[in-house]
Formats: structure tokens, sequence, C-alpha cells
């Protein structure tokens, strides 16, 4: 089954995996639930937002790149080191 895909919305600044071994690029994006995702844009089929969501903050040399959202996948599905974020299990109700 394919990785869901998430939209990254333009001008989002990525921050790095704090995993020991992995520090690609991610993004923080927001679910419409309220919960915090974040993204990779790194792997195919993927691709990283622009830098601004304002064009008039492009200059004449990025005149061929435009403003765009950018669309990736949850990082914990490709992060080498996601056994460090997984959330402990209780038994205590």
């Amino acid at each position: 089954m394919p990785d869901r895909m998430f939209t990254v919305p333009a001008g989002t600044s990525p921050s790095r995996c704090n995993g020991s071994t992995c520090q690609h690029n991610i993004y923080w994006v927001t679910e419409p639930n309220g919960r915090r995702v974040p993204v990779d844009c790194s792997g195919p089929d993927c691709q990283a937002p622009s830098g601004t969501n304002d064009p008039s903050q492009l200059d004449a040399f990025a005149a061929a790149v435009a403003v765009h959202d950018g669309v990736g996948i949850h990082h914990q599905s490709v992060c080498a080191n996601a056994d460090e974020f997984a959330r402990a299990k209780t038994g205590a109700r």
C-alpha cells in the first residue's frame, strides 16, 4: 500500500530530524484535526515547497521558479531512526 501523501504549504520552513543518524529535512504540517505531522519531501513522487508563498519575493534569477506547495510522505515511514520516536505503549488505563 503506498504511503499517504501530505501537502506542505508554500513558505513552510524545513527543520531537521533529530534522529541520531537521519538528519533529513522535514516539514511540520498540521492536519485538520490539529495533529502535527512530520513530512519528508525527499522521496520519489515528492516535492519540497517553494521557500516563499509571496511571488513578489522571487527575484529575476528565480523567474523560472514559481510559488508552489510541496508534497511528501510521513517522515516516520523513511526515517532510519523511527524507533527512537515511537511512543511507549502503557498497559495502564
